[in-house]
């Protein structure tokens, strides 16, 4: 999604009582659509990072009685253990994709460009699981308006909550959500 459809998307949201219900539902089928791809894309990134993580720790961490520089041994522990730090929700924000040249053999790259990859692959990791909670807000925020719309055409007998759940659940299935 670009920065435009972005907007458009939260112009969307700030006019919903005048969309009608195909118009949600085709939006509600776009965002599944983006989740579904945002989901691949940082299932490929934890595949990466598992990659880089498994590399990295065979080539320092079992050097640790040769003549390993101290420093570097800590650089390696430190990285491979430290939880990822904030992100600037500016950064967690944006919209364009980055693609990390990630090669397929490590044995050719020094210390401090592995290090580069893994900090830029987990920071993607990070903005594309930031994008995909985002839009999986937006779907729930539709598909209550949806709900609220059939709620409101139901005639509702005199019947319990649990009952009123079953039969909105098995008119959101039959609707395809």
């Amino acid at each position: 999604m670009t920065d435009s459809s972005s907007s458009s998307f939260e112009n969307l949201f700030l006019r919903l009582k005048e969309l009608s219900n195909e118009e949600i539902t085709s939006l509600v089928r776009d965002l599944e659509n983006e989740e579904k791809r945002l989901s691949k894309k940082r299932r490929n990134l934890h595949r990466q990072i598992d990659s880089l993580k498994t590399y990295i720790s065979r080539k320092f961490l079992k050097k640790l009685n040769t003549e390993m520089e101290e420093k570097l041994l800590v650089r390696v522990a430190e990285m491979l253990t430290t939880p990822l730090r904030s992100i600037p929700m500016e950064v967690l924000s944006e919209e364009k994709e980055v693609d990390i040249n990630v090669p397929d053999d490590f044995s050719k790259l020094d210390f401090e460009e592995l290090e580069k990859i893994y900090h830029d692959l987990r920071r993607e990791e990070a903005k594309v699981s930031y994008r995909r909670r985002v839009i999986q807000g937006k779907i729930d925020i539709l598909k209550s308006e949806i709900i609220a719309r059939l709620e409101s055409t139901l005639e509702i007998p005199d019947k319990t909550t649990e009952d009123l759940i079953k039969r909105i659940s098995k008119i959101l299935s039959s609707k395809g959500f």
